[in-house]
């Protein structure tokens, strides 16, 4: 018999929060700059996503040393943090999707 493997439980949190503050980090800078087009390529004013994104990233990096101390709010910040982060995905991808599909031209039928 193998040993059993222990799941990943303590460290995950952790690392995907890192991932998190990275990755706002770059958008915000992103959308700051217009780097790549992508104010274009949101529906909604990109203002809005720059400075949510902005305090959800600060928002992650304040919950890393939390969640090392093993403060229980911290776990509940990144908690409520990823279903905030989840929300703003499909805002910002959704309503862009949703504008490109009521933007295309419709094909009338004949009488």
């Amino acid at each position: 018999m193998g040993r059993r493997m222990r799941p990943p439980a303590r460290g995950a949190p952790l690392v995907l929060a890192a991932e998190k503050v990275l990755q706002h980090a770059f958008v915000t800078r992103a959308f700051a700059a217009d780097r790549f087009g992508v104010r274009e390529q949101v529906a909604v004013d990109y203002r809005w996503l720059t400075v949510l994104g902005a305090l959800a990233g600060i928002g992650f990096l304040v919950a890393i040393p939390g969640r090392l101390a093993r403060r229980r709010r911290a776990a509940w910040l990144l908690l409520a943090l990823v279903a905030l982060d989840v929300a703003g995905e499909f805002v910002a991808q959704g309503t862009a999707l949703a504008a490109r599909v009521l933007a295309r031209p419709r094909a009338v039928s004949a009488p």
